[in-house]
């Protein structure tokens, strides 16, 4: 067992007793019992020091028998549409495999001539593709779509079965068809249609709130299409950590640059 597990596999139930036995929240006690299990089970997900899917079953399972919810309220949340929405793709993505149909549409990509089997211009293709479906689609219903044709394309690469601290291609590829859907997702009407209905200037919630959503970059739980291509199995958690956290950085720059100098500059706000 690595050394992160096993720090995690101990720090876990560590800050679970530390928290659970602390005199704080004392005036809200399924608080006080929920933040105990919050911080247990997110420091066994990020060193994943057991399997990410027993994790998240030990959820209800604790928040069950510390009496924070009931058992029916407790397992609610594993039959949300969009988990549905998560097995469908995953489905999707494996009938498009055994048919070929994956590998068809690959190969279709890489026979382009100003494409071939240049790494660089396959990331911007795919990349710039996923984000323009965003902005018309869902960015869920978008990586789903650009998931199975992904892995035909790293079906046609020959990868360095030798282990490097560099993200590979195919790291790479994945998670720019997450992070390039969750930009595009920028363009799709929710925020805005909502202040129109109430009759306000729609660009600052948009910058703070829509850009801010699909700025989340650093783990599977920030946007579907992270948790889309982390389900894949093929990218691990600190991976999507290292590449997501200086993406994050960008983004609040961004955000914060537009909203202080830009917006105003345009007279937008």
């Amino acid at each position: 067992m690595e050394i992160r597990k096993k720090v995690g596999f101990i720090l876990g139930p560590l800050l679970f007793f530390l928290i659970y036995f602390a005199p704080i929240l004392s005036e809200n006690p399924r608080a006080h019992d929920l933040l105990a299990v919050f911080l247990l089970v997110v420091v066994w997900w990020v060193t994943e020091c057991i399997p990410i899917p027993v994790t998240a079953l030990l959820i209800p399972v604790f928040i069950t028998i510390l009496k924070i919810s009931t058992v029916k309220e407790a397992l609610t949340p594993f039959a949300n549409p969009i988990i549905l929405l998560f097995l469908g793709s995953f489905i999707l993505a494996r009938a498009m495999y055994v048919h070929g149909i994956d590998l068809k549409l690959a190969y279709s990509v890489l026979s382009l001539k100003s494409i071939r089997n240049k790494p660089i211009r396959i990331l911007f293709a795919l990349g710039l593709t996923s984000m323009f479906l965003s902005m018309w689609i869902s960015n869920t219903a978008t990586t789903a779509m650009m998931y199975p044709i992904a892995l035909g394309v790293l079906s046609t690469f020959h990868q360095d079965k030798k282990k490097t601290r560099e993200l590979s291609f195919g790291v790479v590829l994945l998670l720019t068809l997450a992070y390039a859907a969750s930009i595009g997702g920028i363009g799709t009407p929710i925020i805005i249609a909502i202040t129109q209905a109430v009759g306000i200037n729609p660009l600052p919630p948009v910058l703070g709130s829509a850009i801010g959503c699909s700025f989340a970059f650093m783990l599977p739980v920030a946007t579907p299409p992270n948790a889309i291509i982390y389900g894949s199995g093929l990218i691990k958690l600190p991976q999507m950590m290292k590449a997501g956290f200086w993406l994050n950085i960008a983004g609040i720059l961004i955000i914060w640059l537009s909203i202080t100098f830009l917006a105003p500059l345009l007279g937008l706000i």
